[in-house]
């Protein structure tokens, strides 16, 4: 009971996914996900989201990499 309300019952709240790259529990997701760091995953992510929201224009070569679309 104790550790639910004061472990698992905290949801992190945060702008946007990015805001979590500094954190450590980061490198088992990265290394899972077959980066070398977290911060070349959260780079992907980055500019995935950037060319989702047409902040960067879309390289079809990144968008194939990153699996945003199909070759």
């Amino acid at each position: 009971m104790e550790r639910e309300r004061n472990i698992d019952g905290v949801r992190p709240q945060a702008r946007s996914i990015l805001a979590f790259e500094h954190f450590d529990s980061m490198i088992p997701w990265a290394t899972a996900l077959g980066y070398k760091s977290p911060k070349l995953l959260f780079a992907d992510l980055a500019l995935e989201i950037d060319m989702r929201e047409g902040r960067r224009p879309v390289d079809l070569t990144e968008a194939i990499r990153l699996g945003i679309v199909q070759p």
